[in-house]
């Protein structure tokens, strides 16, 4: 009985799976190989579990830690909230819109802000232990590693900062901006629902092998020494690179304004492919065993075999796909720009569930511990722009006790 006992203890620990960062983990991936709760047999039944409504939209992507969401949004304020319940923890304000989705190492939160400068929160707290000032906007996500902070501002220019005291431990220029095509009114660019500044940042850092791989403005992908901030490759496209670098088994995938996805070498940043869609690729890429599947403003959803770009599936949207998915399981998770989000059967493309939000959905969804999070561009009071979904409930059992309480009726209980 004893043993019995230790065995049954063992089991009832539950592990929690984090999302740390943007993408998950450093080489950006977007991949949680640890989801076993949902799939795609039961993905249809996805419900909403609560909803919050912070009042200032949201273009990051949620971080989780120890069951605690961290966002930000518009009004300049990274905030957490609990994972479970919706409820607020703490809000901390920057002096700028905030669409850097928070980056969370060693009880600490980081984020960039419009205000050109990259901020330090305890994570616990929400206290500010730093921030340090870029020359540009801080739109990119911050990735923290061996006692560094990256990120990347509109001043084009990757900047690496002391994760402890936020002191610049070296920055590097890449290149001269370019205008991206398709320039509109004041040097604006309509993408979807979207208007964005022509030539501003967005490609955050992806690292592995000691090295920083993140697009440009000047129409390259560039390769860096983390520890150095020397150039070791950059590779032309033939316009503006707005997608984060995925990286796996050693090849750079990253899109490109010149609607072209890109697999790249990672050591010397020859291009092994490329694919060409009929729209800007903006999105940063999801590969999985073996499979890549990427968005492009030709409204489509593609899946591509890693190894050659061959086509193995597509769909077709109403909309530009300029979001990113997240593979869980089976099942890829997007948002949109016609207000929804939704699951695919990552094998064939089939759709297994969508939910209407008050408005587009831009960030990257989340999964993890059998649940999804997602957060809207929805904003002003009362209407919800963070969602958590999950499997309905179903009822409790009975409490061991009264299972095991004798029948007065039974016979030879009397």
């Amino acid at each position: 009985l004893g043993r019995h006992s230790a065995t049954l203890a063992q089991t009832s620990v539950a592990v929690t799976v984090d999302w740390p960062m943007l993408g998950r983990v450093v080489t950006r991936t977007k991949v949680n190989p640890s989801e076993t709760t949902l799939g795609v047999a039961n993905v249809p039944k996805l419900a909403a579990q609560w909803t919050a409504a912070t009042g200032a939209w949201m273009r990051a992507s949620p971080a989780l830690v120890r069951n605690v969401l961290f966002i930000a949004g518009s009004d300049g304020a990274v905030r957490a909230v609990s994972a479970a319940t919706g409820k607020p923890i703490w809000s901390s304000k920057t002096n700028g819109i905030v669409t850097s989705s928070p980056a969370v190492a060693n009880g600490v939160v980081y984020a960039g802000s419009y205000d050109k400068s990259l901020y330090a929160f305890n994570a616990s707290t929400g206290g500010k232990l730093w921030s340090a000032v870029t020359g540009g906007l801080v739109l990119s996500s911050p990735l923290v590693s061996g006692g560094a902070v990256f990120a990347v501002a509109s001043d084009n220019t990757l900047y690496a900062f002391n994760a402890s005291t936020g002191a610049k431990l070296w920055s590097t220029l890449l290149g001269v901006p370019v205008t991206p095509p398709n320039k509109g009114p004041n040097g604006t660019v309509v993408v979807g629902k979207e208007t964005i500044q022509a030539g501003t940042v967005r490609s955050s850092v992806a690292l592995d092998r000691g090295m920083l791989f993140v697009g440009s403005a000047d129409n390259n992908v560039y390769a860096i020494n983390a520890t150095t901030g020397k150039l070791v490759w950059k590779t032309a496209t033939a316009a503006f690179v707005e997608s984060t670098p995925t990286l796996v088994n050693g090849v750079v995938y990253i899109g490109s304004w010149d609607d072209r996805l890109y697999a790249l070498d990672e050591t010397t940043g020859a291009v092994k492919w490329s694919f060409l869609t009929n729209g800007p690729v903006l999105g940063s890429p999801t590969v999985v065993n073996g499979l890549v599947y990427v968005g492009s403003c030709d409204a489509t959803l593609y899946a591509l075999r890693a190894s050659d770009a061959a086509v193995l599936w597509k769909v077709v949207t109403a909309m530009p796909v300029g979001q990113s998915a997240t593979m869980a399981n089976g099942v890829l998770y997007i948002g949109s720009f016609d207000n929804s989000v939704y699951a695919y059967d990552a094998a064939s493309g089939a759709k297994l569930w969508s939910f209407k939000t008050p408005f587009f959905v831009e960030g990257t969804p989340i999964v993890a511990n059998g649940a999804l999070y997602v957060a809207s561009m929805a904003s002003g009071a009362g209407r919800p722009n963070l969602f958590a979904f999950g499997l309905p409930k179903t009822p409790a059992p009975p409490p061991l006790a009264s299972a095991l309480r004798p029948d007065a009726s039974a016979p030879g209980l009397r």
